[in-house]
């Protein structure tokens, strides 16, 4: 059958199929190895950077999201709104993550605290209240339980609030203590540990885990830490506090995990485009600029930068291989066609047409690459990842 199939060029078939087999793999084991270094490149990249680095911060004024909304927002109209800037980063080729889970923020500014503060000592700490959409998500209770909204007692408009752990110990607080914050009276009802703490959503604002020391322009330094207040207690913030000092904060982890080496250059591009012109969020009766600040593209230009510098290197050694692998196979067919030259002579000899001929080498010839193409691309894809 091996005769029938190759005639007199048995040893020279042989000799083509090792060359092809060659050539395949050394055009596929090259690349393919190329793109899973590349990968473990991008991996390590990434692996350096903190996770708090890995996202994308929106901000805007509180005033300037009621304008489009003709009232103040709420957690309702501040989510629908988080949602719109998600579906923008999304566009831009930086998919928000859903773990960590995205958050959103309202935060009133720092202002002086009496009460249980006291027991810090020194100068009249200040804290600020801040509502925070994913606080379950990132924290475990330890006492009481997180705030929901606020109630009436003696004539004065109470707040409920949530503290860390950190921030209890400071200030001496338990389940159950009352705060002063100008008009506004704030009541503990849970106490937590943050989880995630290497997330942006403990990162973002100094304060928010642990209580700081801020020095003065006097030259004094007092203590500044954060309060948590539940969903129902953003309305009561925003009408007992000025709005004016208030912030709408959104922040959107990416799955930079997830990221192909194909990938980086349009999300670096894109999260470039956001930082420095901003985006437009859509409200209800129009829409509103908000500032984008994100960490990404300085992590993936290192990365961006080398990629690029050796892409003409790889360009080159791609054709190379290509040309190369096409010459190979060109002189393993002429090998073959010399091997039979005088097996075609005699064919010819006896009336055989050229398409006769033609048609017995290529049936020959292609048994055998398809065989040795097969073999080769297996082992090469068995032996590489090729990142998919």
């Amino acid at each position: 059958g091996w005769v029938m199939l190759t005639g007199t060029g048995a040893a020279a078939s042989i000799a083509f199929g090792l060359l092809v087999f060659a050539s395949v793999f050394a055009c596929l084991v090259i690349p393919r190895e190329n793109a899973a270094l590349r990968s473990q490149s991008l991996e390590r990249t990434l692996a350096t950077s903190p996770p708090s680095d890995e996202a994308v911060i929106g901000t805007i004024g509180l005033t300037d999201l009621a304008d489009v909304y003709a009232e103040p927002p709420s957690a309702a109209s501040i989510a629908a709104s988080g949602g719109r800037l998600a579906s923008l980063l999304a566009a831009r080729a930086a998919p928000p993550a859903s773990s960590p889970a995205p958050w959103d923020s309202v935060n009133t500014g720092f202002a002086p605290v009496t009460g249980a503060a006291a027991a810090a000592g020194g100068s009249r700490a200040q804290v600020e209240m801040m509502y925070r959409s994913a606080l379950a998500y990132y924290s475990h209770v330890v006492a009481g339980r997180l705030p929901a909204g606020g109630s009436r007692a003696d004539g004065h408009q109470i707040v409920q609030i949530a503290v860390t752990t950190a921030t209890a110990a400071r200030f001496g607080l338990r389940v159950g203590s009352i705060l002063s914050v100008q008009a506004v009276r704030l009541m503990v009802t849970g106490i937590f540990r943050p989880d995630h703490p290497a997330t942006n959503f403990w990162t973002e604002d100094p304060a928010a885990a642990v209580p700081t020391t801020t020095q003065s322009a006097s030259g004094s330094s007092y203590w500044t830490a954060t309060v948590f207040v539940g969903p129902g207690g953003l309305p009561l913030m925003e009408s007992l506090l000025n709005p004016v000092n208030m912030q709408v904060t959104w922040g959107f982890p990416v799955a930079v995990h997830r990221l192909t080496v194909n990938q980086v250059a349009t999300v670096e591009t894109g999260i470039d485009s956001m930082t420095s012109g901003g985006l437009a969020i859509p409200g209800e009766i129009g829409l509103v600029p908000a500032t984008i600040a994100s960490q990404l593209p300085a992590i993936l230009s290192p990365f961006s930068t080398a990629d690029r510098g050796v892409a003409p290197l790889l360009g080159l050694l791609y054709a190379s291989l290509a040309v190369t692998g096409a010459v190979v196979v060109l002189l393993g067919a002429w090998l073959v066609a010399e091997y039979r030259y005088a097996e075609f002579a005699l064919m010819r000899a006896r009336g055989a047409a050229l398409r006769q001929i033609g048609w017995l080498a290529l049936r020959g010839s292609a048994v055998v690459a398809v065989v040795v193409v097969a073999a080769a691309a297996a082992l090469a894809i068995g032996l590489t990842s090729g990142n998919g």
